[in-house]
C-alpha cells in the first residue's frame, strides 16, 4: 500500500497527488498499530515525493479490517464520488 509520511506532506498535498484528487479522501494511521498488524512499513522517498512510503505485507481480509478500523479520516470521500 502507497503512503505518505505525514512528517513530509500534509493531507492537502497527498490527496492533490491522485490522478482525480477531487475523488479521493485521505486516512492518518499510526506507524506502530500498523506494524503490531503485522505489516511492514518502509520509508521510500520518490523522485518527485519525498513523503512516499509504503506498507508492505498480504492485506487479508482481517488485516484490511484492522486496516480500516486504525485508519482516521483527514479529508472525507466527497458524497457521491
Amino acid at each position: 500500500m502507497s503512503t505518505d509520511w505525514e512528517k513530509y506532506s500534509n493531507a492537502a498535498e497527498t490527496q492533490g497527488r491522485g490522478r482525480v484528487p477531487a475523488d479521493n479522501g485521505v486516512v492518518s494511521f499510526g506507524v506502530g498499530p500498523v506494524r503490531s498488524i503485522p505489516q511492514v512499513v518502509e520509508h521510500s522517498p520518490a523522485h518527485d515525493n519525498r513523503a512516499h512510503s509504503d506498507v508492505l505485507g498480504e492485506k487479508t481480509p482481517e488485516v484490511r479490517l484492522l486496516l480500516r478500523r486504525l485508519a482516521l479520516w483527514k479529508i472525507r470521500v466527497p458524497p457521491g464520488r
